[in-house]
């Protein structure tokens, strides 16, 4: 379980990590997902739940949802198929433009499968 906060416009926070696919270096092209459960809130919210190529910095895949004071845990997912078996994993909490309240996303139950 996280929790992460972002307060002014523009502002952000993420939590991350490099993990490793452990079927792909065998099975190139492998079917990936990635899922967590959110509690995302607060006034002009973001959260995007992100999986990245750690050499380039670049998306491979990308899910981004907005909410605007409605919340309640809802499970994100995004998938990709694998050509690397290292990637980073990310979430991510974004402040679009405040008013008087934080964007805040509470995490949990981090899951990733690769299916071939």
């Amino acid at each position: 379980m996280a929790s992460m906060s972002a307060y002014t416009k523009g502002d952000w926070c993420a939590l991350g990590r490099t993990i490793t696919l452990t079927p792909v270096s065998i099975h190139p092209g492998a079917r990936c997902t990635a899922g967590v459960w959110t509690d995302l809130w607060g006034e002009m919210a973001q959260f995007n739940l992100e999986v990245i190529d750690p050499d380039t910095w670049t998306y491979i895949a990308l899910k981004s949802i907005t909410q605007d004071w409605v919340h309640g845990w809802e499970l994100q997912t995004v998938s990709w198929t694998a050509q690397r078996s290292d990637v980073v994993l990310r979430f991510a909490v974004v402040q679009r433009n405040p008013y008087w309240h934080a964007a805040e996303v509470d995490l949990d139950d981090v899951v990733v499968q690769c299916a071939y």
